[in-house]
């Protein structure tokens, strides 16, 4: 009822950054105000940040709590009548954007090219390390501007690994001591894992996630997948993180703190221009803006080279190497 409706469409599948996959968001959010995506993730839609954040968290609990509940033998599901009764509820319920001024708007309407002033730094690139070094200046007080050529979080920062793995890909590498490290530390013997699991949980304390614990694969559970050679076993917990969403956040809270985050706006050129930087830049539509600046950070990650040599003009004695597993 939240999300203008008796349902919560799920759009179809498409490869992200394709136009299929935007139709199947458009007609998934057809009188809604957020939608599932096939893979992907979610689209919350909200008046302000703060109510796009409370509707995307809102979704992702119910889509989790449906999720759970097709375990169960049977599901109360509301009829459309009554769904139309618990929406009116909704019209109070939940974090409310602002009453729209009615003060004349002070603003100034899109125009063909756009200067951005001065500000204190400009940051190129919308990884997690762009996204981090605007928060955390706009935080301070300073006056950000951060472009990004693509989407947010479209490199690196939404492809880092999250599996414990032997390292065969290394073997491309000729990596042999690093696979061979890699496979010996599977191999610990039990009374090694148990203490370091012990010594894990003891050096930064556990006051949030449960301590780690041995586990009878025989008996538990745990184990009833498992071939029965496999007797004995190991649990703990540790923080997951969300790698583009973790960009989000970073930079949700650097525009709160009164940075401009540029999405899908390219930096062309910038050039010294006295005790600043000029830099030019291009949104995909063409539009042209322009952003003098007291400091440039490159934060382009794979693409830091690119930026220095075709943005700048510049010559570097460091080259960039590209690796794979960095983060």
């Amino acid at each position: 009822a939240a999300f203008g409706g008796t349902d919560i469409r799920c759009a179809g599948y498409a490869r992200y950054g394709t136009k299929e996959l935007s139709d199947h968001a458009i007609a998934a959010l057809e009188g809604r105000n957020g939608c599932l995506l096939a893979n992907h993730g979610m689209i919350a839609l909200g008046a302000n940040l703060d109510k796009a954040m409370w509707l995307a968290v809102e979704l992702e609990t119910i889509a989790r709590q449906y999720y759970l509940s097709l375990a169960l033998d049977s599901r109360i599901i509301l009829s459309d009548e009554e769904i139309a009764d618990t929406a009116k509820g909704f019209s109070t319920y939940g974090l409310q954007a602002p009453k729209p001024s009615k003060a004349p708007m002070k603003g100034t309407a899109p125009v063909a090219g756009r200067d951005h002033g001065l500000v204190d730094i400009a940051v190129i690139g919308g990884g997690i390390n762009g996204a981090g070094i605007a928060r955390d200046a706009a935080g301070r007080g300073l006056k950000v501007l951060l472009c990004e050529k693509d989407d947010f979080a479209e490199g690196t920062s939404s492809r880092s690994g999250k599996l414990i793995h032997g390292g065969l890909r290394y073997l491309e590498y000729y990596e042999f001591r690093l696979v061979r490290e890699a496979l010996i530390e599977r191999e610990r013997p039990a009374w090694l894992v148990r203490t370091g699991l012990l010594l894990y949980d003891h050096l930064g304390g556990r006051k949030q996630l449960p301590a780690s614990r041995g586990l009878d694969l025989s008996q538990g559970p745990e184990g009833a997948p498992l071939r029965q050679e496999f007797r004995r076993g190991f649990e703990y917990s540790d923080c997951w993180v969300d790698d583009s969403r973790l960009v989000i956040l970073n930079l949700i809270d650097a525009a709160r703190n009164g940075a401009c985050i540029l999405s899908r706006t390219r930096a062309l050129r910038a050039r010294r221009d006295g005790e600043t930087w000029l830099l030019e830049m291009q949104g995909d539509d063409g539009t042209a803006q322009v952003v003098r600046s007291r400091a440039l950070v490159n934060a382009a990650g794979p693409w830091v080279q690119d930026v220095i040599q075709g943005v700048t003009g510049l010559n570097s004695a460091q080259n960039v190497r590209l690796v794979k597993g960095s983060h």
